[in-house]
C-alpha cells in the first residue's frame, strides 16, 4: 500500500479555488466547517468538509494506493473488474463523543433524504499516462495544479452522491471499517466503484457528469452577490485606510479582482475571499494579516 502524501487540504482548496474559477461571480456563499461543526448532528453542516449555496455538501478524500489484491476487500472476492493498482477510501461512521446520529456516512445520507446534494469526492488518476509516472505516487497532484480547471477536474475528479448509496444494502453499523475502492478505468471509463465489506456496485460520475456547472446549484439573487462583494471590498478598503494607505490607489479598487491584485502586488497576499455564515472575527483576522 502506498499513501499519496499530499494532505486533505492540499487537495481540498485546490479542488475549491479550481472549482471556484468555474463558479465567478456566483461563489459567494460557502462555508469550510470547523471539525466541531463537521461533526455536531445539530450544526447544519452534515459531515461536510464544503457546504456551498447550503444545497451541495461535499465530504472530500485522500485514498490510499493498493497494489496487490491481500487486502481485507479481496480476501473471499476476486476483482475481476479491477485492475492494480486501485484505490481505497476510508467511510467513517462512528459516532461522535456517543451523539446519536452524529456518523458522518448516516449524516451525509440523511442530507441527501432531505433533497440536499450530498457528495463523496476523490482523486484518481491513470498510471498508464506517461504524466502520472508510477513511480511518482504524487506527481498526478502537480499535473492536477497546473491544468485548466475543467480540464484537471474532469481528469483527477471522481464524485459519488449519497443518492446512490440509500437502498438497504448500503446501511452500515457505526464503524470506520467500510471502504470504496475502484481503479481508473472502473471509474473515469465505467463510470462505477464498489462498496465494501462485501462488494456492491455503485454509480459514480467524473466531475462534468457529476457536476453541472450550467444549472442553478451554485447560483445565487445577484443582489446577495453584489451587497457581498461590495461590503468585502469597502471593510478591507476601510482596513488599508487605517493602515495610513494612499487613498488614492484605492479609489480605483471596485471589485475581487482589483483587491486580490492590490493585495498581491503590494503585500504578497494571495487573497482567496470565504464567506462564513458566521464571521465576527473578520475584521480582526485580515487586519492581522495585513500587519504581519
Amino acid at each position: 500500500m502506498a499513501s499519496i502524501s499530499i494532505s486533505e487540504t492540499q487537495f481540498v482548496f485546490t479542488y475549491f479555488h479550481k472549482l471556484a474559477s468555474l463558479q465567478r461571480p456566483t461563489w459567494s456563499d460557502f462555508v469550510f466547517p470547523t471539525l466541531g461543526q463537521e461533526g455536531n448532528p445539530n450544526g447544519g453542516f452534515g459531515g461536510a468538509d464544503l457546504v456551498i449555496s447550503n444545497n451541495l455538501f461535499i465530504q472530500f478524500k485522500v485514498p490510499d494506493i493498493l497494489w496487490t489484491y491481500n487486502t481485507n476487500e479481496f480476501k473471499n472476492y476476486h476483482p475481476v473488474r479491477m485492475t492494480s493498482p486501485y484505490f481505497r477510501i476510508h467511510i467513517k461512521n462512528k459516532l461522535l463523543s456517543g451523539k446519536p446520529n452524529s456518523g458522518q456516512y448516516e449524516m451525509l445520507r440523511i442530507l441527501s433524504l432531505s433533497g440536499k446534494t450530498a457528495l463523496y469526492v476523490f482523486p484518481v488518476f491513470d498510471f498508464s499516462n506517461e504524466q502520472d509516472d508510477p513511480s511518482l505516487p504524487n506527481y498526478w497532484f502537480r499535473n492536477f495544479y497546473l491544468q485548466n480547471s475543467l480540464a484537471s477536474l474532469n481528469s483527477y475528479c471522481i464524485s459519488v452522491d449519497f443518492a446512490d448509496l440509500q437502498g438497504p444494502q448500503f446501511n452500515i453499523t457505526n464503524t470506520d471499517k467500510h471502504t470504496i475502492c475502484c481503479d481508473y478505468n472502473l471509474s473515469m471509463v465505467n463510470g462505477e466503484v464498489l462498496f465494501f465489506s462485501e462488494p456492491k456496485p455503485v454509480s459514480c460520475s467524473k466531475f462534468i457528469r457529476g457536476f453541472n456547472i450550467a444549472d442553478n446549484l451554485l447560483s445565487w439573487p445577484e443582489e446577495i452577490v453584489q451587497k457581498s462583494t461590495k461590503n468585502i471590498i469597502e471593510e478591507l478598503k476601510s482596513i488599508l485606510k487605517s493602515q495610513e494607505v494612499n487613498g488614492k490607489e484605492l479609489e480605483s479598487i471596485a471589485s475581487i479582482r482589483d483587491m486580490q491584485t492590490y493585495l498581491m502586488s503590494n503585500y504578497d497576499i494571495y487573497w482567496l475571499p470565504i464567506r462564513k455564515s458566521i464571521a465576527q472575527n473578520r475584521h480582526e483576522v485580515i487586519t492581522e494579516l495585513l500587519q504581519d
